[in-house]
């Protein structure tokens, strides 16, 4: 070997050694990691398995090749008369035959272990293999539990694939081999070879011939996930009768060419082989995909309703199954009459939690008037239900975070300092405060250091609000955004803090939000697990410095500090193990190299996979995480909760859903964990939710030490989880099809339903299910925590409504889907037919108009809220200055079947529909006025008197007094540009009175 080519080699291993060292020290870093939350089962079994696969196949793998080609290497001819003169010249061959034996060694070793890596990825399937639990049901055909297809056939379609593969490199390699060895010579159209390469090589061939047999078999079993013809998750009349037949003829087929290569070796002509190849190609060509392709256009579609109806019917079955939409309760939904000032009397607790307060314009509303700093961020604003002075309130709940995107990259601020976000803001969703701002119940932060953060006055008495420990050191996703929320601005357009009327407010910069059909793209291609994705940061605690707590006041701009006391995060340890865990911990986050040399303590922890749904995923990545945790307040502290799925692709005859996400697409789901992660220390738990899941009792199994059951769950998370949204998206999207359970009806499409549409901003987008805390009908005392979401005919999504479905959340009746169809004969609005009334409705035209001229207007969702029997439609409307883009309240419309009403908030609005003494008001609404004044209430009086006017300048005043004489210039503009409308409307309305 050369100089450059040693050089080469040793270039080539210390590059190679390096990966693997880095990759040994990302792996201890992982096992630290679960350690610290009492799994290191979990990864040890992983691991475990990974390298059981990985050592056996590619030791069985190397040593499959390399006998091979061993084999041949020794069956060389020793005399050239027997084949003739050799191609090569002796000096060339003498210079190969050096090497040749070692490069024969490494080929098999490269190959062992690129199978032995390719092995190890496949633990889960080996896992499931191992544990694999039985369904209990068979698919229609075959007559297999749904087990095998889930556990048993994925791995052994790898073993199929490790094997088919292994024997046709083989063959390739050992031809190669021969013919350079000249025991095989082509000379024009004949093939010469020695009888032991003719033997060696036919073997070879016909192995491979026969493990193509069993390919065809088990492809027999994949045929029942299959969609085919006019059955979308299964295998139509079509599969069944031309390409199962087909697929049995291409086994035998197999067997025959195997057996023509082994009679081969006795025969001179070596072309039979490859005659037997081609005819298997021909036949799969002509008959496996031709053939069934023009019976299904010319017998099968003609005649479908009769010759598919049956495997129809599996379809409808094993769809309604795989998604849990076989228990769905059909119950009928009678609108006896329209809206009346009773029906609401009757329902008081379902008008008191109505929701004005829409997540998206609330998120940025917080960010605004609670962010306070710039590096604090808002994700969503999650919907959840407290009892409050003795009440049960629907309310929305948003973590303050840590957006480490705004915070200095200097080292010492982004993994030392700015550790945590702080606590959370509340506000109940049906209230708006008198400038249309949200009516929060937990705001701010404590006044002096070391105190709870405690709620406002009004929830002052409700303790399990007090937050004693409010430090969020593991939190949700702040990057995630919402996507196209009208003319919200992204988030990094957020002032960097306060808002009008908020110490420290300033007016942001202008900021064009994207155009509808890049947000719509977005929304499309965008999965959650996308969404997720963002640098894997740490943070280091007791790490020798102090930690920013939170603002000291907003005049000031000083910050309280503290340091952390939990439990959670690594330990960096002492003396060698510090070192050695630096180490690892710097090939983790190269090139950071700043954590080789910092001065850590014994005491120093570091916290890494803070992101909540990646917790989850790293924890246990055979589970799919919700996109979104949502924060709960439980003893003092913030725990999050958050829901994962267990999926799987191959249930027979189940229609896979449209990819929601790549990567997911599943045929059937389960809700079966929920998880909470403490926000304070990282402590994970995992429970089993719904144990009759075969795919989770498969996962106990393989993990005893991961799950707990769900009656361990404290009684106040429990009476805090919600039925996912992501779930109840997924089993209405395909209900709305899979209702129907006659297979010609089906097939026809005539009952199919469609989700309305809405008009959502200036965007047109279907209606996403939303919480409501409402009664059901017939159950007019009770109000439950409710998932709604409305159907539509299929060809006519913007009319009425034929049917809604909700899914329950309360603890007593928790996952039940409970679907309320309308008679035909009766009127039922559906949500874009109430967004054209209000359109069209003169007034709130007019409003619309000379509102936009200075503002963004931003339509809410629409609201379908069943009271007794009629329902109310609720849609609340937000103004955004195009100087200050924040949201805020600026009206809400309230309609029943025949009238309307509208008001600065839900009661005026009521007020308005239903006029004076509770009489119903005509269509007609009072009339709007000119640019400049406010919408009138019902009746037709003021919304504010001359001296509430009064007050609101005075109180204006005082407080842009104020703000200048403390130096708050930012905030004394804010409030001076206030002054203005008030006094243009106390003007307007002293001159209305002259």
């Amino acid at each position: 070997m050369s100089r450059s080519s040693r050089l080469l080699l040793v270039c080539f291993l210390g590059l190679l050694g390096f990966v693997l060292i880095i990759k040994a020290l990302t792996v201890y870093t992982d096992f630290l990691w679960f350690g610290e939350l009492n799994q290191s089962a979990v990864i040890w079994a992983i691991w475990g398995a990974r390298l059981k696969l990985a050592l056996v196949v590619g030791a069985v793998f190397f040593v499959w090749l390399f006998a091979n080609l061993r084999i041949a290497r020794r069956q060389a001819p020793r005399d050239v008369t027997i084949i003739g003169q050799r191609l090569l010249p002796d000096a060339e061959r003498a210079a190969i035959e050096q090497h040749l034996d070692k490069a024969v060694l490494v080929f098999a070793l490269l190959g062992g272990v690129l199978a032995g890596l390719a092995a190890g990825g496949q633990w889960q399937e080996w896992l499931k293999f191992l544990n694999g639990v039985p369904f209990g049901k068979q698919d229609p055909l075959l007559l297999k539990d749904i087990g095998f297809y889930l556990f048993r056939l994925p791995f052994w379609q790898y073993v199929w694939r490790t094997m088919f593969y292994g024997v046709v490199i083989a063959f390739v390699a050992v031809v190669l081999l021969h013919l350079y060895n000249e025991s095989i010579r082509v000379q024009g159209r004949r093939i010469q070879a020695t009888m032991q390469a003719r033997t060696h090589c036919l073997m070879l061939l016909a192995l491979a011939f026969l493990l193509k047999g069993v390919g065809y078999r088990l492809g027999v079993y994949t045929l029942m996930f299959t969609p085919s013809g006019a059955v979308p998750g299964g295998p139509g009349y079509s599969a069944i009768h031309y390409r199962l037949p087909v697929l049995y003829v291409q086994m035998l087929a197999c067997v025959l060419a195997a057996a023509l290569s082994l009679a081969t070796i006795r025969l001179p002509n070596l072309r039979l082989p490859g005659y037997a190849l081609a005819g298997l190609i021909l036949l799969a060509f002509l008959f496996g995909v031709s053939f069934p392709t023009v019976m299904e256009y010319t017998k099968v579609r003609p005649n479908a309703l009769n010759l598919e109806k049956k495997y129809i019917a599996y379809n409808i079955r094993a769809t309604r199954e795989a998604y849990g939409l076989d228990k769905v309760l059909d119950r009928t939904h009678r609108l006896v009459s329209d809206l009346t000032s009773d029906a609401l009397e009757r329902h008081p607790a379902t008008i008191q939690n109505i929701r004005i307060w829409d997540d998206r314009p609330l998120q940025y509303t917080y960010r605004q008037q609670q962010a306070l700093r710039q590096y604090y961020e808002f994700g969503r604003a999650d919907l959840d239900r407290y009892q409050v002075n003795g009440q049960l309130r629907q309310v929305a709940i948003s973590a303050r975070q840590i957006d480490y995107g705004k915070v200095s990259n200097q080292w010492p601020n982004q993994h030392l300092q700015y550790t945590h976000g702080y606590g959370v803001c509340m506000s109940p969703v049906n209230l708006v405060d008198a400038d249309g701002w949200p009516h929060y119940w937990v705001k701010g932060f404590p006044a002096a250091k070391g105190q709870p953060l405690l709620p406002t006055e009004e929830a002052a008495n409700d303790e399990h609000l007090k937050l004693t420990a409010p430090g969020l050191y593991f939190m949700e996703n702040v990057l995630i955004d919402l996507y196209g929320y009208g003319k919200l601005p992204p988030p990094e357009a957020a002032p960097s803090s306060g808002s009008p009327g908020q110490p420290g407010g300033g007016a942001p910069g202008p900021s064009a939000p994207p155009p509808a059909d890049e947000r719509r793209q977005a929304r499309r291609n965008v999965s959650p697990l996308e969404q997720r994705q963002r640098k894997d940061d740490y943070v280091i605690v007791q790490g020798g410095v102090d930690e920013i707590d939170y603002p000291a006041g907003a005049e000031t701009g000083d910050t309280f500090k503290t340091v952390y006391s939990g439990r959670g995060g690594v330990p960096m340890g002492t003396g060698l193990v510090r070192g050695f865990r630096r180490l690892a911990f710097f090939a983790r986050w190269l090139p950071d190299w700043p954590i080789l040399f910092y001065s850590l303590g014994r005491e120093s922890r570091i916290m890494y996979n803070r992101l909540v749904p990646d917790r989850i995923w790293t924890l246990a990545p055979f589970l799919f995480p919700d996109a979104e945790p949502y924060p709960v307040i439980h003893e003092g502290r913030v725990v999050w909760i958050i829901d994962a799925y267990t999926f799987a692709t191959r249930y027979p005859y189940s229609t896979a859903l449209p990819a929601r996400s790549p990567g997911l697409m599943p045929s059937y789901i389960r809700n079966s964990v929920k998880c909470t992660v403490d926000a304070y220390d990282g402590t994970t738990t995992l429970y089993v939710w719904d144990p009759t899941d075969p795919l989770i009792q498969t996962y106990q199994k393989m993990f005893p030490t991961l799950f707990r059951p769900k009656e361990e769950m404290p009684e106040n998370l429990l009476r805090h989880t919600r039925y996912p949204r992501f779930l109840f998206d997924v089993q209405s999207t395909v209900f709305a099809r899979y209702h129907v359970q006659n297979p010609i009806t089906f097939f026809q499409g005539e009952d199919a339903w469609a989700i309305p549409k809405e008009t959502l901003a200036d965007d047109e987008r279907d209606v996403e299910p939303y919480y409501v805390l409402m009664s059901l009908p017939g159950q007019d005392q009770k109000v439950e925590f409710l998932l709604i979401r409305p159907f539509n005919p299929i060809t006519r999504e913007k009319v009425n409504m034929v049917a809604w479905i909700c899914a329950r959340c309360d603890p007593e009746h928790y996952g039940e889907l409970l679907l309320y169809r309308f008679s035909k004969v009766e009127l039922s609005y559906g949500p874009m037919q109430i967004e054209a009334r209000i359109s069209q409705n003169e007034q709130l035209a007019n409003f619309f108009n000379w509102k936009s001229k200075a503002n963004d207007i931003i339509r809410g969702h629409t609201l379908v809220i069943p009271i007794g029997d009629s329902l109310m439609y609720v849609e609340p409307i937000y103004l955004q200055s195009k100087l200050n883009p924040v949201p805020k309240l600026s009206l809400v419309v309230v309609l029943s079947t025949s009238r309307i009403g509208y008001g600065a908030n839900l009661a005026d609005a009521i007020d308005m529909l239903f006029g004076k003494g509770g009489t119903p008001s005509e269509m007609a609404a009072p009339s709007v006025g000119e640019p400049g004044t406010e919408l009138q209430p019902a009746g037709g009086q003021p919304a504010q008197t001359d001296a509430e006017i009064a007050d609101r300048l005075s109180q204006a005043y005082a407080e842009a007094e104020s703000r200048r004489m403390s130096g708050d210039f930012a905030g004394y503009a804010s409030k001076v540009k206030e002054l203005g409308p008030l006094i243009e409307q106390l003007k307007q309305q002293t001159g209305k009175g002259r």
